[in-house]
This record gives structure tokens, sequence and C-alpha cells, in this order.
């Protein structure tokens, strides 16, 4: 018979992701949350879910830890897994606990494509090439840290429908340090894609750019030494790539769009920032002799 064991801040709840109140067995199998229901209710401790098929004692391995194959790393199956793991959000309100969490709407999450693993209590973000092609799956865990799933690419967050919405904005797109500042701007009415860090995806950006032409850039950086110095140098290198690039910054003291957007910002407010942001020209260097 399967162990049960209390929940703990170093062992979360899989399923609401919090650290309190749940049971789970030792071997990762399944979970008692009082928080969220099931077709299984046990008595005042609350509802049973089953984290893995086959009997209590063999837990089955994870996709990210099987061996990885050349064909577990191609677009069409990291699609698939995304799928499961948005399917299983949707089973069990991952995306609801999120947005309260986040400070964002399901809505915008969901156009990300936000998932949930029920066996390890992680929300999945998927990630895209320049093609649209999915590439990756990063992995946020309750206590904040981020891991990309072995074997996967890093690439850029992107919402459904990125192309056909261009039209419907005028043609702005917003760039985004990391994935929750790009819900965040499409939660205040921008069309947005989000980096994986800082420092990277330039090249993919260049790429994307080139596909989807859009007729104006605005590059949303972090307030932070890192972040500003990553956006500059982001900027220089879109610049010959776009008819017209803006750079914006949250006001103090808001580190970076999200906490803006938590404090109320509105759609009204950014524009404003991006109206008022000098517009980056390509500079000349003229030689005489």
């Amino acid at each position: 018979m399967a162990k049960w064991v209390r929940v703990s801040r170093r062992l979360v709840c899989p399923v609401c992701g919090r650290p309190d109140w749940c049971l789970v067995t030792e071997d990762g199998t399944a979970a008692i949350c009082p928080r969220v229901e099931s077709n299984k209710r046990c008595g005042e401790a609350g509802w049973l879910h089953r984290l893995a098929d086959g009997p209590v004692g063999r837990p089955r391995l994870k996709a990210w830890q099987i061996p990885l194959r050349r064909e577990s790393a191609r677009p069409e199956a990291i699609a698939a897994l995304a799928r499961r793991f948005q399917a299983t959000a949707d089973k069990c309100g991952a995306v609801h606990r999120l947005a309260r969490e986040l400070g964002l709407s399901e809505e915008a999450l969901t156009r990300f494509g936000i998932g949930w693993s029920l066996c390890d209590g992680f929300s999945s973000w998927p990630m895209f090439d320049h093609r649209g092609w999915m590439v990756g799956i990063n992995r946020r865990f309750a206590d904040g840290r981020k891991k990309l799933i072995a074997g996967h690419r890093a690439g850029v967050y992107m919402p459904a429908g990125l192309s056909e919405d261009l039209a419907r904005v005028e043609g702005t797109l917003l760039v985004a340090e990391g994935a929750t500042d790009a819900v965040a701007a499409l939660d205040l009415g921008c069309l947005a894609v989000g980096r994986f860090s800082c420092t990277h995806g330039t090249e993919l950006l260049v790429g994307l750019v080139g596909r989807i032409k859009p007729a104006r850039l605005v590059l949303v950086g972090d307030t932070d030494a890192p972040g500003r110095r990553g956006v500059e140098l982001l900027a220089g290198a879109l610049l010959p790539y776009v008819p017209q690039l803006k750079v914006v910054y949250p006001p103090a003291p808001y580190k970076d769009l999200r906490q803006w957007r938590q404090a109320d910002a509105t759609f009204e407010d950014l524009t404003k920032a991006i109206d008022a942001a000098r517009l980056r020209r390509l500079g000349v260097e003229v030689r005489h002799g």
C-alpha cells in the first residue's frame, strides 16, 4: 500500500501547487487535494487525483525523463506534448489559478497555450521559432524556478493567431522580456511576443520580423541594468528590418511590464508611454577624404 505524506514548501501539491493541507504518495502516483475537485471524494481530506497510470509503486517516466530521441524533439512531437499539458490545465482549472497568482487574465494565458503537469506541479509555456514552429517548452515551478525540458530549444513566446491579428492592431508588435510580460501586454490590448531572456532570441526575432512584417516594433524592457542593456542591444539589431522602432520602459517603481499591469496600468497608459518614446533611426556615418 502506498504511503501518504504531507506536502511542504519543498514538496508542493502537484494538483494545486500549494505547500499545505494536501497529501501525495511517496511514489508520486496520486494526490489528495482539498482545493481541486475530482470524481472521487476522500472524506474531509479532499479529492483523489491519480497522477500516473499503472499500479501504485510503479511510477511511469515523464515525457521529459525518457531518453531523448530525434523524433521527440521534432515540432510536431513538442506540440503534441504541449496539447497534453493544455488538456490537463483545462481539466483541473490550472489556468484560473495561474491567472490569480500572476495577476493576468485567463484569456491571455490561454492565447499563449499555457498548460499544467499534474505529475510535477509545473505550468508549461510553449516556445516557437521564427517560422511559428514549436521548438520547446519551458517549465515554471511553484517556487519560481524555470527550466527548459531536456532536448528542447529556447524560442519566442507567441500568442495564437499572431499574424492574423497584426491587421487588427494596425501592424504594431510589442516585444517583451519573458513570457509573463508578453501575456501582460496582451492583457493591455497590445499584440506581443516574449523573449526567453534579456539576451536570447535576437536572430529569431529578426527572422520573425522578416516573416510577419510589422509596421511598427515596440520593445518593452525591464528597468534593471541587464534588462536595459539587453533591450538596447536588441533595438540595434532589429532597427534595419522595421519601418519604425521604439523602446519603452515601465515607470518607476515597476521593474517590468507585469508589475505595471498588476498596478492597474491601462491600454491608455501604455499608449502614452509609446507615443512619448523617441523614434529610433539608423545612424549614417559620412566620411570625407
